[in-house]
């Protein structure tokens, strides 16, 4: 998915981990609840510095992600992120300010996640949460030993309230939702390049995470999420075609 343009809808802001700040032309439904302990079992603990001191612990508990790196910053919404692998699973891990900030940030996370597993159900919603930040697998069994390496909480997100229709982030919005982002880019891959429902879902969810505008959501991806979303595809060749015909699609189409 390297090297495959996007467009430029309006002014781009940097791309962020887990989520973004609200913006007010949402009708999302009010946010899935996770399980899991209160906060109140976390906010007397000392933040963690870094990200990458997460990786370091779940690498020394034998789990893996040898190959930690932190993703390009900056991040105006968190303060860091950071990803490996776990086997043949991707970890994505962001760091906060502190737990306040993390608390801020969880709700409309948790929207996108639940808007594309409407479209595919064996999308992960078991995470880990520390005081100031989040370690987010694609396989629940894989979180449940990260919080045993990290004395994290194991949280999973509730997506019981039905979500109503997401309004669409426009071409030229650049402070949309991370839910209005998913919702137009799961339609882009569909209707340009040609992508499955449960497909789209599932690449849209590794593209639009933590984006304010649909540009971000479609620009170039790291390693890791590159890697997602070749498995969300079932090959390298069927996203090469996908982005392809995106990229063709949107030469006639500039605006979306």
């Amino acid at each position: 998915m390297r090297g495959a343009t996007g467009p430029r809808l309006g002014c781009a802001c940097l791309i962020v981990a887990f989520v973004v700040a609200a913006c007010g032309s949402s009708s999302a439904s009010s946010s899935p609840k996770r399980s899991g302990p209160t906060s109140s079992s976390t906010s007397l603990q000392v933040p963690t510095p870094h990200a990458l001191d997460i990786a370091a612990k779940i690498k020394a508990a034998g789990l893996g992600c040898a190959d930690a790196t932190n993703d390009p910053g900056p991040h105006p919404d968190s303060l860091e992120a950071s990803s490996c692998t776990i086997g043949d699973d991707d970890l994505a891990i962001t760091l906060w300010a502190d737990h306040a900030a993390l608390l801020r940030a969880v709700p409309l996370g948790g929207q996108g996640i639940c808007f594309v597993a409407k479209s595919n159900p064996g999308e992960n919603l078991t995470y880990v949460e520390g005081v100031n930040w989040i370690a987010f697998p694609q396989q629940a069994a894989n979180a449940r030993k990260i919080a045993a390496a990290t004395s994290g909480v194991l949280r999973t997100i509730d997506c019981g309230t039905p979500m109503t229709s997401v309004v669409p982030c426009g071409p030229s919005q650049d402070d949309c939702t991370a839910t209005q982002v998913i919702a137009t880019v799961v339609r882009l891959y569909q209707t340009g390049g040609g992508a499955t429902p449960a497909e789209a879902a599932c690449l849209a969810l590794i593209t639009g995470r933590g984006t304010h505008a649909v540009n971000q959501a479609l620009d170039r991806l790291s390693a890791a999420q590159t890697r997602a979303a070749i498995r969300c595809v079932g090959s390298e060749a069927r996203l090469r075609r996908i982005v392809t015909a995106l990229a063709n699609w949107f030469s006639t189409h500039p605006s979306g």
